[in-house]
């Protein structure tokens, strides 16, 4: 370790003030850092969940005005309908009308009620089928059999890119930083990042001699994340293939 001394001279003695290297500091640097991670991280996933909460408390106001529209337009149809048991049978040209307009208003309630029970069904974020292992020949079949991916891309370690198909990220070589920060502060080389219409995911593949291999795939929504297992199993697999035959 190596150290640097500055020698100041004073009346009586002289006095050697020590400087810190880099080296030293360096773990002093690396706590700040992660502190600070850990308190970005937390606010960025409340601040996703506090969107998502609006987007439901906008549904749940659209069903209770729906319900409002479905209990005026039962009070008109009871209206109604007593009006027809008051009529005497020779106005048939009145009863007439109020039978077109009973059918009208039940109509409008059907309509309602069908709104109603589609916006109370349980909100799914993700996709609820199942997708199922494929093998593939290249990486272009990947978008063939799983037309929901709009990017996907093997890359060494050093941000070299070895295939590539699809568009949608610009620069996919910066996106390994944060897996490699992700390995360093959580121990993790598997990330998810959920953007407004698309799933960006980011994982480690395999190994090539002295490089490590990660793959990149950015995918539609909805998607659930065994869906995600699926696809990088298939990556994975293709990659040892042609690791092997080349």
């Amino acid at each position: 370790m190596i150290h640097i001394f500055t020698i100041t001279s004073h009346n009586t003695l002289n006095q050697v003030t020590p400087i810190y290297s880099i080296v030293q500091i360096l773990p002093l640097m690396l706590s700040i850092f992660a502190a600070i991670i850990a308190v970005v991280i937390p606010l960025y996933l409340y601040k996703q969940l506090n969107q998502k909460i609006s987007s439901y408390s906008e549904y749940g106001e659209k069903i209770k005005k729906l319900e409002e529209n479905l209990s005026n337009l039962t009070s008109k149809f009871d209206e109604v309908s007593t009006k027809i048991k008051d009529i005497k049978t020779d106005k048939l040209e009145e009863v007439t009308k109020l039978s077109e307009k009973i059918s009208s208003i039940e109509r409008k309630i059907e309509k309602v009620e069908s709104e109603i029970d589609n916006l109370k069904k349980p909100m799914v974020p993700f996709q609820l089928e199942e997708i199922k292992e494929t093998e593939i020949d290249s990486l272009q079949e990947l978008q063939i059999y799983y037309p929901f991916i709009k990017y996907a891309s093997i890359m060494s370690s050093q941000g070299f890119t070895i295939e590539i198909v699809g568009k949608g990220i610009d620069e996919p070589a910066k996106l390994l930083e944060i897996i490699k920060i992700s390995d360093m502060f959580a121990g993790s080389k598997e990330i998810i990042i959920e953007k407004k219409e698309d799933l960006l995911y980011l994982f480690y593949l395999d190994t090539l001699e002295d490089l490590d291999i990660y793959g990149i795939v950015l995918a539609k929504k909805p998607l659930n994340t065994n869906s995600l297992g699926v696809i990088k199993n298939v990556l994975h697999k293709y990659f040892s293939k042609k690791k092997v035959v080349e």
